[in-house]
């Protein structure tokens, strides 16, 4: 398919701690015969929790989970709490739908640590561990040069901010955030929403996330599909797409 077919696109959102566990990689890909619309990318990666482990290599995972864990012990959490369960457990399952503010979710976390120590420097601790995934972003700038960029993420208020702090949101035609729109990953909803909000059919658009559990909510709703792993995966991916 020609850059010429391409009118749209639908999100990537990348594997991280937010999510607790990576699903186990599906590795069969369908044929394509007629994308119109190129899945966007969450470009922040989070994944990429801490400077020292790169975004979206799923296959290093653990090194992020670990240094959460060393962020959380130096602000003072019990070794007992799990910080992965805290952050990204039933409060941020609230959170991410906007069922919960920004202050409210940060203020809930605090009470897991220190009195002495300010919600605001919790939040600021975690919320700046993620760094962006430079290879994913230099592909990203590269499609957006022909095809129209999109991101679906499960996040809270800060997405658009970070965006915007990385110098990335000018990547993106349309960015929906679930905290803002209520609905979240694999909700039906939120994709028939990224269908009205991207302005192409489920059948024009191609869906990249790292969750098979969301792929295969969209593939359910007509979208094709691609399961993230990493960045030379997707890219021999987009090749096969014929993108």
């Amino acid at each position: 398919v020609g850059p010429a077919r391409l009118d749209g696109v639908a999100p990537l959102d990348l594997v991280g701690p937010a999510q607790g566990v990576v699903d186990r990689p599906d590795h069969g890909r369908d044929a394509v015969g007629g994308v119109q619309a190129l899945v966007g990318v969450d470009l922040l990666g989070q994944v990429g929790v801490g400077r020292h482990l790169p975004a979206g290599e799923i296959d290093r995972l653990q090194p992020g989970l670990d240094h959460l864990d060393r962020l959380a012990a130096g602000l003072g959490l019990a070794e007992a709490v799990d910080v992965n369960d805290l952050l990204y457990g039933e409060l941020w399952e609230r959170y991410k739908r906007g069922a919960m503010t920004e202050s409210d979710y940060w203020q809930a976390i605090r009470q897991h640590f220190p009195a002495a120590t300010p919600a605001r420097m919790i939040q600021d601790t975690f919320e700046w561990a993620v760094t962006p995934n430079l290879p994913l972003v230099r592909l990203a700038e590269r499609l957006k040069q022909e095809f129209s960029l999109s991101a679906l993420s499960n996040a809270g208020a800060e997405l658009e901010r970070r965006l915007a702090y990385y110098k990335m949101d000018h990547l993106f035609d349309t960015v929906i955030n679930s905290h803002r729109v209520g609905m979240a990953k694999p909700d039906p909803e939120i994709f028939e929403y990224a269908v009205h909000a991207v302005k192409a059919p489920p059948s024009a658009i191609l869906f990249v996330d790292d969750k098979v559990r969301n792929t295969d909510q969209a593939k359910l709703q007509g979208f094709h599909v691609h399961v993230y792993e990493n960045v030379p995966a997707f890219s021999a991916a987009l090749r096969g797409f014929a993108l």
